[in-house]
């Protein structure tokens, strides 16, 4: 997807991130993304949220785009623009933490650590939707570039047989998958 529309139609119809007041601006927030997309840079995912930095930096609500390389982040407001991005090879952790009225997803890269606040019932869709689209990405990448002569198909199907045989736990399997990933 690459148009502002698309990407709050694709994060509106599936629950991430369904605020009212987001949603009503998240047009104008997606068009700063769209705005700063290159010429053949797609979005994989796209959510709404309320961006916090390191407890000290809160921008308020914004838009949120993944593409192959980054995610970037995009505002509107009264006043201008704003507008942040991170490599995904920046990307050290993402964990979420659910409260009782939101929740919030955390990005925890190498300099720091952004927070995406949203309420409690997107949190656990919008992260599980997360993980699995940097999987997606990290292991295309993987198989272009790094795993050649099917090593990593190898290497997934040894842990999830001993996964199935009850050696280790399919949580085990999942967190060495990740890790075989490169996602953290």
């Amino acid at each position: 997807m690459r148009t502002a529309r698309e990407m709050l139609n694709f994060a509106v119809t599936r629950g991430y991130g369904r605020d009212g007041l987001l949603v009503k601006r998240g047009i104008k927030h997606f068009a700063i993304i769209e705005s700063q997309l290159a010429h053949n840079e797609d979005v994989k995912f796209a959510f709404l949220g309320e961006y916090k930095r390191d407890g000290v930096e809160n921008l308020g609500g914004m838009g949120f785009a993944i593409t192959d390389e980054k995610i970037i982040a995009g505002q509107q407001r009264i006043g201008g623009t704003k507008s942040k991005q991170f490599e995904i090879t920046q990307i050290n952790d993402i964990s979420k933490r659910s409260y009782m009225m939101f929740g919030e997803i955390v990005f925890t890269t190498r300099n720091d650590m952004v927070s995406v606040l949203m309420n409690s019932g997107d949190v656990n869709r919008t992260y599980n939707g997360i993980v699995r689209t940097l999987e997606e990405i990290r292991l295309g990448k993987l198989k272009t570039e790094q795993w050649r002569d099917g090593e990593f198909e190898r290497d997934l199907r040894r842990y999830k047989a001993l996964a199935d045989e009850g050696y280790i736990t399919y949580d085990d399997y999942e967190a060495i998958k990740r890790k075989l990933l490169g996602i953290w």
